[in-house]
């Protein structure tokens, strides 16, 4: 590597050619400050979030002698804050879906963000109207038909899933602008476990898994299939889920 870079013009201050721990740290230092530029490392507002897939493919051409992809476009998209309601601490996460993205597509990303299963019923509400696809409810919206682009910044709407238990999401468009895919830039908190009984059973479910000597507490880690983190929160896992459900709708 001494040689390599030595042979590109690079000499030490003075004037000599590198040696080997010089030339590993000028590499070292000149890479991240590329993968920085890249937004393989992430940006300063948002350091914590996946990078993107245009720069985790340019990193693995230039680490792997691959063959450099091409360019990914990005596109208009919306970036949305999402919580749930009547649950605290809260769960919440931040997201960014391309303008084009109907009602009825972000159902199924909010279900991949959330990390929901999609067994039950759900509807948005949006100025008035409630837009889903439920039988012999004639007086709702189609959900296909209104594009998440077409909502102002600042608008605030509802997702409801699973009428039963009642899970009510509090939705708010932050803002608009780019992105090439679907993406959980931030969040908190694990999606509370399905049919567990709303927010009441939830509550429910964290006192007893808490208390090691609580009579129910055999029954509910059963019920669960093991322990239940309620803080466990993965930004790039929940990228993945939401870029596995728009592959397998495509």
């Amino acid at each position: 590597m001494a040689d390599g870079l030595t042979a590109l013009g690079w000499v030490a201050g003075s004037g000599r050619p590198l040696d080997r721990t010089t030339a590993f740290f000028a590499v070292r230092d000149t890479t991240w400050v590329v993968f920085a530029r890249l937004g393989v490392l992430g940006t300063r507002r948002d350091r914590d979030a996946p990078p993107t897939p245009s720069a985790v493919a340019l990193a693995r051409a230039a680490l792997l002698h691959e063959e450099p992809p091409a360019p990914v476009k990005s596109l208009p998209a919306v970036e949305l804050t999402v919580r749930l309601r009547d649950v605290e601490p809260p769960v919440w996460r931040r997201i960014v879906a391309p303008e084009r993205t109907t009602l009825a597509d972000l159902h199924g990303i909010l279900q991949a963000a959330m990390g929901w299963q999609d067994a039950h019923l759900w509807l948005f509400e949006l100025d008035g109207v409630r837009y889903g696809e439920i039988e012999n409810m004639d007086d709702f919206g189609d959900p296909r038909a209104v594009s998440v682009g077409s909502i102002a910044d600042g608008t605030s709407f509802r997702y409801d899933y699973d009428f039963g238990d009642g899970w009510e999401h509090d939705i708010r468009v932050e803002n608009h602008r780019t992105a090439e895919a679907p993406a959980c830039l931030d969040g908190a908190r694990a999606c509370p476990p399905e049919d567990c009984g709303g927010a009441p059973g939830y509550e429910h479910l964290l006192d007893v898994a808490a208390d090691p000597g609580h009579p129910e507490r055999t029954e509910l880690l059963d019920w669960l299939g093991g322990p239940f983190d309620p803080e466990a929160f993965d930004a790039a896992q929940a990228t993945a889920r939401m870029r596995r459900r728009r592959t397998r709708r495509s």
